[in-house]
């Protein structure tokens, strides 16, 4: 029996390859290297979605502003033209307009025309004369004399 021990011994011996320290140290370099290389990489893909997530927060936000800045914009213009409607239901604008437009006066009021003035009358701008003026050619010699010494 106890040569079959001592066999049986053997060749498990044989089978199990014993690993020196310097192959058990290799293996666990192994390990450590692939656990950072996958630590590293979710690392890197989470910092990529959180720039990500960033760029497109600063992008919503410059809409939001210049959506913002196009709201007051609108409003500034709606509030004049109410403004320009309540001027328009005014007396005054109806008096004026009346004026100018339907040549109207007020009860007991008095007009005076003058001939220049009439709607009807307008006549167009008389054209202003052309003017000439006559050129004299100088030789070259005496346009610089002129332009150094002040010459007339």
């Amino acid at each position: 029996m106890l040569q079959y021990t001592r066999a049986v011994f053997l060749q498990t011996k044989s089978h199990m390859k014993l690993k020196s320290p310097k192959q058990a140290l290799k293996r666990k370099f192994t390990r450590g290297y692939a656990i950072f290389l996958m630590l590293l990489i979710v690392v890197v893909y989470v910092a990529g979605a959180t720039l990500h997530v960033i760029a497109q927060n600063y992008h919503l936000q410059q809409r939001v502003h210049e959506l913002r800045n196009q709201n007051q914009v609108l409003e500034l213009e709606n509030q004049q033209l109410r403004y320009r409607i309540t001027y328009y239901k005014t007396d005054a604008f109806v008096e004026k307009e009346a004026r100018a437009k339907l040549n109207l006066k007020a009860p007991g009021e008095k007009v005076v025309i003058f001939p220049g003035n009439m709607p009807g009358n307008a006549q167009p701008p008389e054209p202003e004369p052309e003017q000439t003026f006559t050129e004299t050619m100088d030789d070259n010699w005496q346009e610089w004399m002129h332009f150094l010494f002040r010459t007339g």
